[in-house]
This record gives structure tokens, sequence and C-alpha cells, in this order.
């Protein structure tokens, strides 16, 4: 039977947040009979990742109940040969996004549920999607509900929900309008239905309410800010066509602790027209509880930070996905994070119906795969979250220890987050990769200033990029050319005596080299910093490229009191 839906999960047959098989095996039952009760062809996609040594793969330990007829069920093995290619890997044994990636990717159904391994759906949820009227132009969510784990794994999936509704612990819906949701939640969090709230509730501008096919929904706009999506707990319900999957080329192959890649991924739907469509109670899911931090909750979540920093594992934090985020709005398209391989399309996996008894052999797999050459993470390299990442925690450090010097007054106090508001003269950048820039560009951008100083220009970038500079503008000007290097060497430090120029090669690297020359160091009113952003990619692509990291350098620069200048320049010679 060709399914409708596919349901995609990934886990590993480990202690993550106590007996997690106990709390699959009531996922599959209760998913299977509802399938069954309600006439849903459904898939279940179980990715079993880095399988633990000694210990039998998820197919051999999980089954479907007996005589499912509308719901089939397969696991897919990532060995742990490709797991060990990705960073982290040393630290962090599951990665699972990646892994949801590698279901996302290889699902048979019209329809891809990404959720995990502890949840279960409501019956008027499974009604809902039984019906086989979904938009393939939507994105579905629903809220999560988190209940007991005192369930019995052979119960009926009546018995199990009636459990769920009676026990239910906290509730997690959309984090802000609340002055919009509580009206319609009849001001109860762990609303049952909010259907007899609704014709009492208001119009709001900020987001609209539809009844599509007797589901209540609300339906941000088109360029809602992030606040107006609903993300939480988005990783447990994100429901999308398969077209919408392979438009955003599933979730960012970020190589990284989970945390937030599964609101980002909703967001790149949602920007990039697979609008959010919020089913409202009682279509919900119902999450079983588990160990404290082993997964985010409130009481668990210093548990669950400090397991990360003690493993001096990556998280991504909103800082640093903000700007991408605002990138996404701005242009309304997903950014491409990852490669046309994602979801380890180049593998051949291998691939077990549930309940199988016959083992996975990793070496049999590993001598018949095609020889693994770098990480088998799709992201582009110009996304990697290192240097991003790097780029604020000296921020904080260096405003921090701005404020305690003799100029502190003229530095603003740091944000908590990059600031997202687009600013007109931070955001015109349409135009600076249509033309090339020859040696007359850098020549009047300095024989400009001649006339109001004489500051010495202090210029970083590779020694023979600086030696051809030096050679093309003395002639030209009485201002004194320096090495950055040399400047940095002799003890000075930049001040309003000084004008700068970095030549900046790649946009990976042009933030840390701003830390690296201490050039977000405070600087008097007046002195003027020069960005030249080289490269030779077609004009489209080096706006792709370079838009977030001039944005972020532009602002940073501000901020210390640079007077900044974004310049392209295809080639010095």
């Amino acid at each position: 039977m060709q399914p409708y839906l596919s349901v995609v999960a990934a886990s590993r047959n480990d202690d993550h947040g106590g007996d997690p098989l106990h709390r699959t095996q009531i996922f599959i039952n209760s998913f299977a009979q509802q399938c069954d009760k309600y006439k849903l062809p459904a898939e279940l996609i179980l990715v079993d990742w880095n399988p633990v040594p000694d210990r039998p793969g998820l197919a051999s330990v999980l089954r479907l109940p007996p005589q499912s007829n509308y719901c089939s069920a397969r696991v897919i093995t990532v060995p742990a040969a490709l797991h060990r290619t990705i960073k982290y890997s040393d630290r962090l044994a599951f990665f699972q996004m990646i892994a949801k990636n590698v279901g996302i990717r290889r699902a048979l159904g019209d329809f891809v549920l990404a959720t995990n391994i502890d949840i279960i759906f409501s019956d008027e949820l499974i009604a809902y999607l039984a019906k086989q009227s979904l938009n393939p132009k939507f994105m579905y969510r629903v809220d999560r509900y988190d209940i007991k784990s005192d369930l019995p794994v052979d119960a009926s999936s009546e018995f199990v929900l009636d459990r769920a509704w009676k026990s239910i612990i906290r509730t997690n819906r959309r984090a802000n309008l609340q002055e919009v949701l509580d009206p319609l939640y009849g001001y109860d969090q762990a609303c049952r239905n909010c259907e007899p709230y609704i014709r009492k509730t208001e119009p709001s501008d900020k987001i609209r309410l539809v009844n599509d096919d007797g589901s209540w929904q609300l339906r941000p706009h088109p360029n809602s800010p992030i606040e107006h999506l609903n993300t939480n707990a988005c990783g447990d319900f994100t429901l999308l066509s398969k077209e919408g999957w392979a438009a955003i080329r599933g979730y960012p192959d970020f190589e990284a602790f989970s945390f937030n890649i599964d609101s980002m991924g909703l967001v790149m739907a949602h920007y990039h027209g697979y609008h959010e469509a919020s089913l409202l109670p009682p279509n919900v899911c119902f999450h079983i509880e588990h160990g404290l931090g082993s997964g985010y909750t409130p009481e668990g979540e210093q548990t669950l930070f400090d397991r990360i920093r003690k493993k001096r594992i990556l998280s991504p934090d909103w800082p640093v996905l903000n700007i991408w985020v605002e990138k996404m709005r701005e242009e309304q398209r997903a950014i491409p994070f990852n490669r046309d391989d994602w979801g380890l399309a180049d593998y051949v996996l291998p691939e077990q119906p549930m309940g199988s008894t016959t083992s996975v052999d990793p070496q049999a797999f590993i001598s018949s795969s095609q020889r693994i050459a770098g990480s088998v993470g799709s992201l582009h390299q110009e996304y990697d979250l290192d240097s991003f990442t790097l780029f604020f925690e000296r921020e904080s450090r260096q405003v921090a220890m701005a404020q305690s010097s003799p100029l502190a007054p003229l530095v603003e106090a740091a944000p908590s987050q990059v600031p997202v508001t687009s600013s007109p003269d931070f955001d015109t950048y349409s135009g600076m990769f249509e033309h090339k820039h020859d040696h007359h560009s850098i020549l009047d951008q300095f024989a400009n200033s001649q006339a109001s100083t004489v500051r010495p220009i202090v210029v970083w970038g590779p020694a023979t990029e600086f030696a051809y500079i030096r050679a093309l503008l003395s002639p030209h000007t009485a201002r004194e050319l320096i090495p950055g290097d040399s400047f940095l060497a002799s003890g000075a430090r930049l001040s309003g005596s000084y004008d700068a120029c970095l030549l900046a090669t790649d946009p990976r690297e042009m933030i840390l080299d701003l830390h690296r020359h201490k050039l977000l160091a405070p600087s008097a009113d007046g002195a003027e910093m020069v960005i030249w952003v080289h490269g030779n990619d077609d004009s489209q692509m080096q706006h792709r490229r370079w838009l977030p990291s001039i944005k972020l350098a532009r602002r940073l620069l501000s901020k210390v009191g640079w007077r900044v200048r974004m310049e392209s320049q295809s080639e010095l010679r």
C-alpha cells in the first residue's frame, strides 16, 4: 500500500533518558493502531544512528503490533564508520537532525512528519490526517503536551490516550502572542478543545484564525517575525510535503548538538513559501516524560546545558542563527545550507523491516561502500557554526574589557543578541558585486579623504597583497601605509589616529580576522575602516556568500566607533 504519510524519527539502542525502548514501543504501538482505526496509509521510518556496540540494533528489538494493515515500518541504519567522519563525533554519539534527514530523504509518502520516539498523537489529529486533504504548500504544526511516563507498553491506544489527557505535566504551545492564545484556549494552558472559545475571540492582525476542513488553525503571515512562529517543541511535530522537504534540503546539517536546529527547519520552510498552519487542540501530540537533562525541559535545562558544556559540544544559539533567520525573512526564501546530497543520498544504507532478526554487519557495509572522504554531512562550508560561535564568545570578552577601559563611555553594552531589525544604512548591498573594481577604485577611495586627513593607514592582508597596495598607493598619497602585523608587533593600539583597511578573502574568516587583528577594540570618532571584499565568483554567488558576514561586520565595527565602508574587488591587479 502506497503510504500517504511517512513518519520519521531517529534513535539508537542506548539508555538515553531512561529506557528509550519502552517509550519507543509505546509510540509505535499507538500510531500503528490509530492508522488501522482511521484507515491512514502510513509508513514509520526509524533511523538507527551509530548503533551501540555489543547491543542489538533497533530493527531486532522493536516490532509492529500484529496484524497492522495500514502502517508499515522499516529501520535504516547509519553505521558508526559514517558517524565518525563528523566533527564532535568523539563527544556526541547521536546527530539527531542529520539522522532525521536520512529518513526524510528516503521517505515514500506524499507528506513527511519529522517527530521523535516518545510521541503519541491525539485521535482527533490522526482522524484529520486520515482525510488525506493536507495542502502541500503548508507546513503543519501542533502543540505538545508533556505527560507522565507510567504507561504500560502493551496497552491499547485508547487506554494510552485516556491516561495522557489525565496526566499532563506541562504544555508547549506558541511561545508568543499570548494575548491571542489565552482567549482561544479559554485561559487553560492544557485546553482539550479550543472550539467552544473560538466564537468569542476577537480577530487579530498579527495572525490569522482559519477553519480548514473542520479543523481550526492559526496561520502566521508570510513575513511574520520568528517570534510569531510556533517553534516551541517543533522537533516533535513538523509535517511538510515531500516536495517541501526537498525544496529546503531538509534540516541544516549543523555538526552540533541538535538544540534549535529543528526551529531552523521550520523557519526555512515558512519563509520559502511553505507557510505554517498550526492546528489547535484537540489536535495535539503528547510527549512521554524522560530523565532530566536527556532532552529539553524547563526543570532539566541546567542539567542538559551543563552536560553539553562539560563535553565541549557546540550548541547553535539564536544570536548566531538570527542573522540567517532575518536574511530568509527579508528574501522570502530558505538559505540552501545543505548540498544536493543531503540526507546521505550518495550512500546505500542498510534497511530492514522492523522486527527483523538479521543483524547489520558494519564491516560488510564499509567494504561495499565508496571510500569515505571527509564528513558525510552535507553542510556548505560557508555555514560552519564554529567561526560564528567563536566570534560571539570573543565579542563578549571584548565588550567586557572595553567597559573596564578609560574609553568605556564610548562603548555601548553588548546586546543579548545581534539586532535583527533592518537598517537601510546597513542593508544596502544589492549592487556591491555587480561590477569589477580595479586599482582606480582603490585610488579614488583614498584620494577622496586626502583633503580631510593625513592619518596613517594600517592594512591587514596577505604580505603579497600589502606590497602591491603600497606600490600602488604610495606615489599618490602622503599617508603612511603600515602592515597590520608590524603594527601589532610594535605594541601600538588603534585609535582615532589611524585609519584601517582589511583585505577580506573569505566570508567564513572575516569576523575572526576582526578579532585577530584587534579591530573590535574601541576607536575614537573619525577613524575610517575600509573592508575590501575579494573573490572571483559571479556577482549573485558573491552576494549570497558574503552578505551575512558583511552585515555582521559592519554592525560590530560601527558599534565600537568606526566609520565603515564596504567595497568589493574582483581583482587587485
